[in-house]
């Protein structure tokens, strides 16, 4: 594709085919970066990993032949661009391609150019697998594309004054054949498996983009040389040579910030002595006890062993990869000096260093690093290369991106192929996401690749379809209730047939004893409120969280109603809540000002945090006291994780030494009350918070007052009791017709989701052949969760927010604004006081509430 940095244009085009320009009159010759792409292509399948996952995916050792004959494939790329129409496209503006005009070269006579490139009867030769295999080489700018019924436009490859693509072409081919000798030689046909035809088809993509980098493979080499693409994969760190030979033999307190000389946990031991021949395993165990610690250490054991190149760190949401990635950086600079990427879309961090996009794909860093740094970053200079990061943090949206059909999706897969991919919360996916990542860890690991499960509340069912094992029956001799928590679990066994196997980890050090109450108050935010105040007033850190946004916010007024000086949560000194409807930017100080509050080294004092789902999920925060909704087991435990997180807290009031957990229910539990308001049950089209009415119902009556749980210990028991499919249908069945009707509409909506899900997935057991299934969807929506479609509207420059920074735009859920609004420019937005923005023809207010649909302060 040609480049442009302006509005000049080219008098004339040079003396040879070119494939990039830029102004005023400076050209790529074609020959030139296809020599750039062969040779990056080249030197990607030399690293030791991607010839081992290449190796395992074909299931024999690479042989050279069959290495020069997909570096062929992958030089012929762009072959395309010989077109006629395409060199002179830049004169005449025309819409002309090289991707379908790359298949017409090789594939029809009609262009013209098979008998001069001299190609076309050796790669006949290479077997049938050959024009799949160039049908992927032709994917690299993101898609597959159709070639069936695609007709060549003659005048496309006509001779026009100065340019004869057949001279062109023969000039190609030649080259072809001196780069890659022994391609054109005798050597076995290329391998006909689909699943080869899906890597190749990334690792063209990607040795498109690095060999595209002007810095260096520059257009003009009269100037400057290129530099050689070895080098340049170490420059990037694909290539992690470098980064492995400076792995320190530094202790784990090190690495984490420890006390020194603190000890590992049992668990984490665990995880760190099991076997590197074990790809994919299961890590259960409570939140706080140190996951995350034990899956970085068993990162550093493959990658000291060659095993993994890279660790991408995935998690539920935004917030929890902001947090995560302090943590993680601390690490990886301990263990290599090297740095953690924040891998979330909108930002661009690199350790503790911000960048930000400038014109002609160049980016800035506000520490002014050197060459090499810069060099180093890469992968963090934009969000499609976030997978080919050395270590990266960010959310499990980026890995479900690298199997979808949407656009650089094999570019996506295959760069995560060398990396140990680490997803925690698992348990927090729906059936449509669950669906989706159960085929990628998959694929991921029949090619050879590593990964992590962790979660503090798995269920039976879905650890076993993530480990790939059987599912076990009620009348198996092993019940799920029956295995160790904590654990560590994989799959052993042949295909389809595989079994569990479970190693249980010594819990007595850590165990924490819950007094679970129930409180019929969820109706009544005044009566929350006071309860939250009282603790408070007795000086607990007092944690109140709601199943919806609404109930956050009218538990909050209710707070302050009561208590004009409650001590609640607050961010340069104005009160708020948390939950997900804030700008990015004020989402970042309230996370903070969440860590300041409840964190590890909070000073102690009551006070008040009121928030959502947005303070469950892997902020690391220590509420002495708990006030929650009802919701399903698993969320249930993994809310009391943020209670009494940090053992060996000395600073809790005595009234809250023991921990204490009031749970929210309605006065009456039933399907036949809409219950949607606070997050209960499940609305007509299927949509709701918590839709699993019966599961509701089952941890209902896991709960009775003065009920003590005892964490770890009663975790597996609790989860299986209100997760087993059969439990709950057996339950909705002894509660009569509604409750069965409810849950076959739960159970029907999961398995739909989970259809759309594989229905959306790259099929890689599905050859290229240029079909239109080929294509992935043009005039589909797919995305990586359902029903969270969301519009983003800007601020004016230089726009603050509520809290005085400044705000750049906001996410405003999409069936609360008509789709006109998407263009509005930001100036629509007013400013009534200094704490409130308000987009008065949309109905939405901006304020230290967060973003609503009214205009009251």
């Amino acid at each position: 594709m040609a480049s442009s940095q302006g509005p000049l244009m080219p008098i004339a085009l040079p003396p040879f085919p070119w494939a990039k320009f830029a102004e005023p009159d400076c050209w790529l010759p074609l020959i030139t970066h296809l020599g750039d792409v062969g040779d990056c292509f080249e030197a990607l399948l030399n690293l030791p990993l991607y010839r081992a996952r290449l190796a395992t995916i074909i299931e024999k050792e690479p042989d050279r032949v069959t290495i020069q004959r997909l570096c062929a494939l992958a030089f012929l790329h762009d072959i395309g661009k010989l077109s006629s129409g395409f060199q002179g496209k830049i004169l005449t503006k025309a819409r002309k391609g090289h991707l379908l005009e790359g298949y017409h070269v090789l594939w029809r006579k009609e262009a013209g150019l098979q008998d001069a490139l001299g190609l076309r009867e050796d790669l006949s030769q290479w077997g049938e697998a050959m024009r799949s295999l160039f049908l992927a080489a032709l994917a690299h700018h993101g898609r597959p594309i159709m070639v069936v019924g695609q007709e060549p436009v003659q005048a496309d490859w006509a001779a026009r004054t100065g340019y004869n693509p057949t001279e062109a072409a023969r000039a190609i081919g030649q080259a072809c054949r001196t780069r890659y000798p022994d391609a054109f030689g005798p050597g076995p046909h290329l391998p006909h498996h689909t699943e080869l035809q899906h890597f190749f088809a990334g690792l063209v993509a990607l040795a498109d983009q690095i060999g595209s980098r002007e810095c260096d493979f520059p257009l003009d080499r009269t100037i400057r040389t290129a530099t050689k693409a070895a080098d340049v994969l170490r420059n990037i760190n694909m290539d992690v040579s470098r980064l492995r030979q400076a792995l320190k033999p530094v202790e784990p307190w090190q690495l984490f910030g420890w006390a020194e000389g603190t000890k590992l946990r049992p668990m984490q031991q665990a995880l760190l002595e099991l076997s590197l021949d074990i790809r994919l395993a299961a890590l259960e165990s409570e939140t706080g006890s140190g996951k995350t610690e034990a899956a970085f250490l068993r990162f550093l054991r493959l990658f000291r062993a060659g095993l993994v190149d890279g660790l991408y760190f995935a998690v539920p949401t935004r917030a929890a990869a902001a947090q995560l990635h302090r943590r993680i950086n601390h690490a990886v600079q301990a263990a290599f000096g090297g740095e953690c990427f924040l891998a979330l879309p909108g930002y661009m961090k690199a350790g503790t260093s911000e960048g930000w996009a400038l014109p002609g794909y160049r980016v800035e860093w506000a520490d002014n690093p050197d060459e090499a740094q810069k060099q180093a970053r890469w992968a963090a200079e934009t969000s499609r290369r976030f997978l080919a990061a050395p270590v990266a943090v960010g959310t499990v949206d980026q890995v479900m991106l690298a199997g979808l059909q949407v656009k650089w999706s094999h570019f996506r897969s295959a760069a995560l192929a060398r990396s140990y991919l680490v997803i925690d919360e698992v348990h927090a996916s729906d059936s449509y996401m669950s669906a989706v990542m159960d085929r990628i860890v998959q694929n991921h690991v029949a090619h050879g690749g590593h990964a992590l499960l962790m979660s503090a509340t798995l269920g039976s069912a879905t650890r076993a379809s993530l480990l790939g094992a059987r599912k076990k029956r009620k009348t198996d001799s092993h019940s799920p209730v029956h295995a160790p928590y904590p654990s560590l679990s994989w799959a052993e066994g042949e295909e389809r047939r595989k079994q569990e196997i479970h190693l249980g980890i010594d819990l007595t050090e850590y165990q924490k004893a819950v007094s679970v109450n129930a409180a019929p108050l969820i109706a009544d935010p005044h009566a929350i409120a006071g309860m939250a105040l009282e603790a408070a007033r007795q000086g607990a850190r007092v944690l109140v969280i709601r199943n919806t946004v609404d109930q956050v916010i009218a538990t909050q007024r209710a707070i302050e109603a009561l208590d004009a000086h409650a001590p609640t949560l607050s961010v340069n000194g104005i009160r708020c809540p948390h939950h997900s409807r804030f700008a990015a930017e004020d989402r970042l100080l309230l996370d903070h000002a969440v860590e300041q509050a409840m964190g590890k080294h909070s000073v102690p004092g009551g006070r008040i945090v009121c928030g959502s789902q947005t303070v469950e999920q892997s902020l690391d925060i220590d509420a002495d006291f708990m006030i929650t909704d009802l919701c399903p087991i698993d969320v249930l435990l993994q809310r009391i994780g943020r209670l009494h997180r940090h053992a060996g807290r000395h600073d809790r009031p005595d009234a809250f030494r023991n921990a204490r957990c009031v749970v929210l229910i309605p006065e009456i539990l039933s399907p036949e009350i809409n219950l949607l308001r606070f997050g209960l049950g499940i609305s007509r089209d299927g949509g709701g918070v918590y839709t699993d009415i019966t599961g509701l119902e089952s941890v209902r009556r896991m709960i009775n007052d003065g009920m003590v749980w005892t964490i770890p210990q009663d975790n597996r028991r609790l989860v299986e009791t209100g997760t087993d499919p059969q439990t709950l249908t057996a339950l909705a069945q002894q509660l009569g017709p509604a409750w069965t009707q409810a849950r076959n509409a739960v159970v029907g909506g999961r398995s739909a989701q989970g259809t759309i899900g594989r229905m959306n997935l790259v099929d890689c057991t599905r050859a290229f052949d240029g079909s239109i299934d080929d294509c992935f969807p043009n005039d589909t929506n797919i995305v990586t969760r359902l029903g969270a479609d969301r519009t983003a509207l800007l601020f004016a420059p230089d726009t603050r927010g509520p809290f005085g920074e400044k705000v750049s735009q906001i996410f405003v859920p999409g069936h609360w604004v008509d789709a006109s609004v998407a263009t509005a420019t930001g100036a629509e937005w007013i400013q009534p006081s200094s704490e409130q923005l308000v987009f008065e023809s949309a109905g939405l207010s901006y304020s230290r509430f967060g973003l609503t649909r009214s205009y009251s302060t």
